[in-house]
């Protein structure tokens, strides 16, 4: 019960936000809006998550890659897991539901590994993991971005190159700034606590914003699509955990980001390409209010497994 509480404290502006989006939605009619939101999904893709990327690999990837090559092995490691294992689950979801892949493919595959589950992980196992937690969502925000788009949704046209392009430069920059150990300043760090303070609720607005009127609690394909990515993705971080031996906290890291619910990026891609946005805007909220029930149950089995001792 006192996580269940706990767990809400974290996840309750989530729900602020986008039960504000979805008020808006019902007194407002969607396309009055509709060039503004367009033009704020353009800002995150082009400059929000670009600019995420690059100053979190400048600060951290010179440090992790030659001072930790254990810790980066175990990264790599569970990135390239978490997505193979993702496109698995979703292929046989695809199968299950007679729905093309491309429209669920990055609900499925993809979850909210910094909004809600760095504070997550702080919870269960301390701060002390907050920049591993950084560098496994800043990687696979590199592989949603372009592997993703060109291959998980089949868009192969100029414009998904165009999306994924600003995050592969990024990258490279973030990466060339971080080994010519070019030292980051307060205005840039300043901007990027700015950034995130508005971004990432506006964001949950616009997906509550999208969230269908007459979407309903109990909708079968809604229900599995959530469930596939929070058990699949525990079950998923079990498997790997013991298959690779990895020690408690790193065990306990890896079940608890594999368990979060679907990521907002899967919202923002897919209303970018107009790829069932509603389906992705509907896993995100729901998948939000079930974690608040199941990550409890996820540290239960943590700490009876003996795993988590705090």
């Amino acid at each position: 019960m006192i996580e269940i509480i706990a767990m809400f404290s974290l996840f309750y502006k989530v729900f602020i936000f986008m039960l504000f989006g979805f008020i808006i939605q019902v007194i407002f009619k969607q396309n009055i809006l509709k060039n503004l939101i367009s033009k704020i999904i353009d800002f995150n893709i082009y400059i929000f998550i670009p600019f995420f990327i690059f100053l979190n690999l400048w600060i951290y990837s010179k440090a992790l890659i030659i001072q930790r090559p254990q810790v980066l092995n175990q990264l790599i490691i569970i990135v390239s897991v978490f997505t193979i294992a993702g496109i698995i689950l979703s292929k046989i979801y695809s199968l299950i539901y007679k729905i093309p892949f491309n429209e669920i493919s990055h609900t499925i595959t993809f979850m909210n590994s910094l909004y809600l589950g760095l504070p997550v992980v702080q919870f269960f196992i301390g701060p002390e993991y907050s920049t591993f937690g950084i560098m496994v969502g800043v990687l696979l925000g590199v592989i949603q971005f372009t592997i993703g788009i060109r291959y998980l949704l089949g868009q192969k046209q100029i414009l998904s190159n165009l999306i994924g392009f600003p995050s592969v430069f990024a990258m490279t920059m973030g990466l060339i700034f971080s080994f010519l150990e070019i030292k980051t300043s307060n205005e840039i760090l300043f901007l990027s606590d700015v950034f995130k303070k508005i971004i990432s609720p506006l964001m949950l607005v616009i997906v509550g914003y999208r969230l269908p009127i007459k979407t309903r609690i109990i909708n079968g394909q809604i229900i599995s699509s959530i469930l596939f990515r929070l058990i699949g993705g525990f079950l998923v971080g079990v498997l790997t955990s013991e298959i690779f031996g990895f020690e408690k906290d790193i065990y306990c890291f890896t079940v608890l980001i594999s368990s979060m619910p679907s990521a907002v990026n899967n919202y923002i891609i897919q209303e970018k390409l107009k790829i069932n946005p509603e389906f992705a805007a509907e896993n995100v909220f729901w998948g939000t209010l079930l974690s608040v029930l199941f990550i409890p149950l996820v540290g239960l089995y943590l700490r009876f497994s003996g795993i988590l001792n705090n």
